[in-house]
């Protein structure tokens, strides 16, 4: 079972280019995605300041370990928060406009 789920169609990500049952169309413009990847940036980005301010603040690691942490924070959130950025950037657009329906 997926985690991330349409709010349309009520089920996860599949590569169809639209949905069978509401007849959706999935497929965006060119550069759509952007802002999705954007998104992934500046959260990776505050992660990072929130992590680095913790060991300051918390931990008496050394530069060596800390800048380890950093780096292992910096790899592998943005991997993990990619689907999600996307999920957030299409919910965003849902609110903004309607999701677009192919021709009858």
């Amino acid at each position: 079972m997926s985690l991330l789920r349409s709010f349309v169609v009520g089920y996860g990500p599949r590569s169809y280019k639209y949905a069978a049952p509401t007849e959706l169309i999935f497929k965006r413009e060119e550069g759509f995605f952007v802002g999705a990847i954007m998104a992934n940036v500046v959260t990776t980005e505050v992660l990072i300041l929130i992590v680095y301010f913790a060991c300051l603040l918390f931990t008496h690691v050394g530069d060596q370990t800390m800048l380890t942490i950093l780096f292992v924070v910096g790899v592998t959130f943005p991997l993990a928060f990619y689907h999600h950025s996307w999920a957030l950037w299409l919910g965003l657009d849902h609110l903004i406009e309607t999701l677009p329906r192919g021709k009858k």
